[in-house]
């Protein structure tokens, strides 16, 4: 079960503890990887260019919208709108000054439009839009010819085949990207309006238009591609599109969100009639104990993110007192698993998923083959405690595991303080690598492996020995870093 305060929103999962976990979330990540404080950056390159039909015409009077690219790992681009259109001028022409780092540029239409959005160069396929990479100074040329791409139609019924007795409410349907190149992804702040700040909330921006009425939907403004059709059901108190503020003390409106899903492919024409079964989901069941003696885990935080690398589906729980923790009604798919900041010295020495042991942190939910996730910690992880050689600023540490170490190290990125100080705690006893570096040249460790991101530093890392419950003590020289 499930329990949330609803809030008025867009997205069929945002709560009040949603978003309260986002902002952690957020607040956590930004830490670990960019180090604060959160400082806004000199807009210091340009993208700009003209809009021209296929006939070679211009079209002035269109919009053109600027996406950031990011990447984690091995997940698929995630393309971000940001800030606002800007139309082009009587010439066609339009201009972006932006801050140094990856992005494309896409002609805009309105949502549920007949034509399809056109990436630059001139497709409507986001997996073939052209990653434009800009450093400081930079001033890139990206015409954009129009794709003429159609759109089409997708709609059905959402069919109830669950159980609980309490209200159900049909809370909507929506197509969610299944690529495993690119996917379109805008940020929406669910507390618009409201006088809350400052949450945002990663929802998919497919450029369509979803209608509802009771089970029946319609999405218009389809461009070609596979989706995951998903539907979705609450069952409970709340109603959808409802608002709903608690004191302190009082009881939490019982609410359960049911999600169905099926595999559709667009191609050239309409598809409808569709059916979308809605039934209780997957429940992942895991588990975190220790490999030695006993640990203080209650209350630590799992994040769970996906299916199929989902940004905006993160979800989490807590481990209980026994070291069990829950993620109850999921689809199938394939997740990715985040711990939380683990007590005193406790590193993660293996993860297991029904008794086999995962290379990564990926694991695979199936509801009709539930198995135990098993994460387990050694209490007797060690720390290095360092400098930065003549920083004078904050520099970016890059730990390294050595081949054979420990491959759950989740959190490789720390920030040192101005005068270059750094502690990282929770670390597996073995050999490492650790280098500092003068800038932050994460977009690209993220895009690639680290070893493959280091390599060319070589043996400008310092070789570094961690021993079970040792606080080992470095002193780092500081390497300039040069972008691929």
């Amino acid at each position: 079960m499930v329990k949330a305060k609803r809030i008025a929103s867009l997205s069929p999962e945002l709560t009040l503890e949603s978003m309260k976990y986002h902002m952690r979330v957020f607040v956590l990540l930004a830490f670990l990887i960019v180090g604060p404080p959160f400082m806004a950056q000199k807009k210091t390159g340009a993208i700009h260019g003209k809009l021209y039909l296929p006939n070679e015409q211009t079209v002035p009077g269109m919009s053109v919208e600027l996406v950031k690219v990011e990447k984690f790992r091995d997940g698929p681009r995630s393309l971000e709108f940001e800030g606002q259109p800007i139309a082009v001028n009587a010439d066609s022409e339009y201009r972006f000054a932006v801050e140094p780092g990856e992005y494309t540029v896409r002609a805009s239409t309105p949502p549920g439009s007949p034509q399809a959005r056109t990436y630059f160069p001139n497709t409507a396929d986001p997996e073939e839009a052209k990653v434009i990479r800009v450093t400081a100074g930079d001033e890139y040329s990206a015409d954009i010819h129009l794709s003429m791409t159609p759109t089409f139609r997708i709609s059905g019924r959402i069919v109830d085949l669950l159980p609980d007795k309490e209200p159900h409410h049909f809370w909507g349907a929506g197509l969610s990207s299944d690529s495993a190149i690119a996917r379109e992804y805008k940020l929406y702040n669910p507390f618009a309006g409201f006088p809350v700040c400052c949450d945002v909330e990663r929802v998919p921006d497919l450029n369509t238009t979803v209608t509802l009425s009771n089970d029946q939907f319609e999405i218009t403004g389809v461009r070609p591609g596979t989706f995951d059709l998903i539907a979705a059901i609450r069952v409970g108190d709340v109603n959808t599109g409802s608002f709903t503020l608690l004191k302190p003390g009082d009881r939490v409106p019982y609410s359960v969100f049911y999600r169905g899903k099926i595999k559709v492919t667009v191609t050239n024409s309409d598809i409808d009639n569709l059916r979308v079964e809605v039934t209780h989901g997957a429940d992942l069941v895991g588990r975190l104990e220790s490999t030695g003696k006993s640990v203080r885990a209650k209350g630590t935080e799992i994040f769970i993110s996906g299916p199929n690398y989902a940004p905006h589906s993160l979800m989490f729980t807590k481990v209980d007192r026994d070291g069990r923790f829950t993620f109850p009604n999921l689809l199938d798919g394939t997740y990715r698993l985040h711990i939380g900041v683990l007590p005193d010295n406790i590193y993660v020495e293996d993860i297991r998923q029904g008794g086999r042991q995962l290379s990564g942190m990926d694991f695979v939910v199936s509801k009709e083959k539930p198995e135990l996730l098993e994460i387990k910690v050694n209490p007797t992880g060690g720390e290095i405690e360092g400098q930065v050689s003549a920083s004078g600023q904050a520099a970016v540490i890059i730990l390294v595991p050595l081949e054979g170490q420990n491959r759950y190290l989740e959190r490789p990125f720390r920030m040192t303080s101005k005068s270059g100080d750094f502690t990282l705690p929770n670390i597996g006893f073995g050999n490492y690598r650790i280098f500092a570096f003068d800038k932050r040249p994460l977009d690209e460790f993220f895009d690639i492996p680290i070893l493959d991101a280091v390599q060319p530093y070589g043996e400008q890392g310092i070789a570094v020995t961690v021993k079970p419950g040792v606080r080992t003590k470095v002193r780092l020289p500081l390497i300039q870093y040069i972008s691929n």
